[in-house]
C-alpha cells in the first residue's frame, strides 16, 4: 500500500517529508503504513497467545 501511495504521489508536494533528496523522499504516509504493519504483527501475536491459552484451558476440567 505504501509503495502504491509513494508511486502515485511521487511528484506531489508534501510539507511533511523525511530523508528528502532531489530524486525522491519518504513521506509521512510511509511511516503511517509501517506503524500499522507493526500493530498488525503485535495483534497477531496477542491472538496467537489467546488461542494457545484457550486450548490449554479447554483441556482442563
Amino acid at each position: 500500500m505504501a509503495i502504491i501511495d509513494g508511486v502515485t504521489n511521487l511528484h506531489v508536494k508534501s510539507y511533511f517529508t523525511f530523508l528528502e533528496s532531489e530524486n525522491a523522499s519518504l513521506k509521512a504516509s510511509f511511516f503511517m503504513y509501517l506503524l500499522l504493519a507493526c500493530v498488525a504483527f503485535v495483534l497477531a501475536e496477542i491472538f496467537e497467545k489467546a488461542v494457545e491459552i484457550k486450548n490449554e484451558n479447554d483441556l482442563t476440567v
